[in-house]
């Protein structure tokens, strides 16, 4: 067991990327762009790729649902490339129902499954230190009146996937005609972007380089700093009030008032130190002065 400090790296090692958006936006052109890919191509749909990596062809998931045939697959590779993730839930389906052939008037049992397999081949790949890339279609729904898009997937297969992807990106021509892929949420579409990256450009594939590698190693960057700038603004918390709960005078509830103004933390820092300061005034017989907005003693 290996315990990573709140101020450490967290070295992550892998993580998962869903990538959705209609036929011929270049999802699995950008899934080729992976250091060390290796694309499971559920779909067929690896042949209209205008770049190629290693691909294994045709799946079926009953040639792979053994973790010692997995191993032996992915050695030698950084990332897996699903392609794409609703067909490899219909052909672990189909690899269940030829196991036990009663799931198939049983529905409820069969999402169990499903998820229950889903989970293992996810969590086993991710065990191995490789990045899984979720190849999906985008699906118009409709909630009201309101048009949204969000990856295709059977039923509760689609919960599985949104929980288990660190990220979700809408592969797409934004108003201007250009090809973006956008990890933010909004009304109109599905998204998760952890990272908090700002959309990325999609060029010619000619010109695309190694991108899905870049996306990955800067998620992977982010990660870790916000990791490390969360735990240095918690230091900074912690001793604040710390130096808060050492002011006696009320000159010294004043100074210590105007200097925690002047300091660049965020809105919840402060409130928290504020709340703290507020408690220790009240503790110390002072009250806070909205009007004047300044600390002085309590009126008799």
């Amino acid at each position: 067991m290996q315990i990573t400090k709140k101020d450490e790296s967290l070295k992550l090692e892998s993580f998962t990327i869903t990538i959705y958006g209609e036929a011929g936006a270049g999802k699995t052109t950008l899934g080729n762009t992976a250091k060390n890919a290796i694309v499971f191509d559920f779909d067929e749909g690896h042949q209209r790729s205008k770049l190629s990596s290693d691909v294994f062809e045709r799946v079926n998931y009953k040639e792979i649902a053994t973790e010692s045939k997995l191993r032996a697959l992915l050695t030698g590779y950084d990332t897996i490339v699903i392609d794409t993730a609703g067909a490899m839930i219909d052909s672990i389906k189909d690899y269940l129902i030829e196991k036990k052939p009663q799931l198939a008037t049983q529905k409820l049992q069969m999402y169990g499954e499903i998820k229950s397999e889903f989970t293992t081949f996810h969590k086993f790949i991710r065990s191995l230190g490789i990045n899984i890339v979720f190849i999906m279609h985008s699906k118009e729904t409709f909630e009201g009146e309101m048009r949204r898009l969000k990856p295709l997937a059977e039923g509760s297969s689609y919960d599985q996937i949104i929980a288990k992807s660190d990220m979700i990106g809408y592969l797409h021509k934004d108003s201007a005609g250009n090809t973006i892929i956008d990890f933010n949420a909004y009304d109109w579409k599905v998204g998760k972007n952890s990272a908090e990256l700002a959309p990325y450009a999609i060029p010619h594939y000619s010109e695309m380089g190694m991108l899905l590698q870049q996306i990955i190693d800067d998620t992977k960057e982010a990660f870790n700093q916000n990791r490390i700038s969360q735990a240095q603004a918690i230091d900074t918390i912690k001793a604040t009030i710390r130096e808060a709960h050492n002011l006696q005078s009320v000159d010294e509830f004043n100074a210590f008032f105007e200097a925690l103004q002047a300091k660049g933390l965020g809105k919840g820092e402060k409130t928290q130190i504020w709340n703290a300061l507020l408690n220790h005034a009240i503790n110390s017989g002072l009250e806070f002065d909205t009007k004047e907005k300044a600390f002085k003693g309590i009126a008799a």
